[in-house]
């Protein structure tokens, strides 16, 4: 009876870590935003030549084989408003709320800058787009950074290596109200 007693406090101590370790993971900004700070590796750069909006970049074609098909980059993992290719956008002629601003902030961060590339499972889309994770040179995952700050959900639809860790990013921004979670 004692041994059995004292397994269930062994338990429940053990969930009680796990408890407090994933509520330090998600309450905590800088503890999440370090998981997707990685080493930059040296190769594998490609200047960013156009943003079409916040979740599709082009890229300067590079003599390794590394893009699917073409040059449009689509992050993985983030629904991003769109500038003009929703239904909503194409009936009334404007972009989606907060398009403009996420474009924008995408658009500062690498238009003209080089970043790296990692792709995930699938390399690339029914559009032609290669899939992939983009790195800012600082080691900062862009995908990841868009959907902490607000300026766009976490795509849920596929799976890919980090979608757990993006939708716990986009419940952060939602209970810190960033972003697209202003007015929510």
């Amino acid at each position: 009876m004692r041994a059995r007693s004292l397994r269930r406090r062994r338990w429940a101590l053990v969930a009680l870590f796990v408890l407090a370790l994933f509520l330090l993971l998600a309450r905590s900004p800088d503890v999440v935003r370090d998981v997707f700070r990685p080493e930059p590796a040296p190769e594998g750069w490609h200047r960013v030549t156009r943003v079409f909006d916040a979740d599709t970049i082009e890229v300067e074609p590079n003599p390794s084989p590394s893009l699917a098909e073409g040059s449009h980059i689509r992050l993985i993992g983030v629904d991003a408003p769109e500038m003009g290719h929703s239904p909503r956008a194409r009936r009334e002629g404007l972009p989606d709320p907060y398009a403009v601003v996420a474009t924008a902030f995408v658009r500062e961060r690498v238009e003209g800058k080089p970043v790296r590339l990692e792709f995930g499972p699938e390399r690339g889309d029914r559009y032609g787009r290669t899939l992939a994770y983009v790195y800012l040179e600082d080691g900062t995952l862009l995908n990841a950074e868009l959907i902490r700050r607000g300026y766009a959900r976490a795509y849920r639809r596929f799976p890919h290596p980090l979608r757990e860790e993006f939708i716990l990013l986009e419940e952060e921004a939602r209970g810190a109200r960033r972003g697209l979670w202003t007015q929510r």
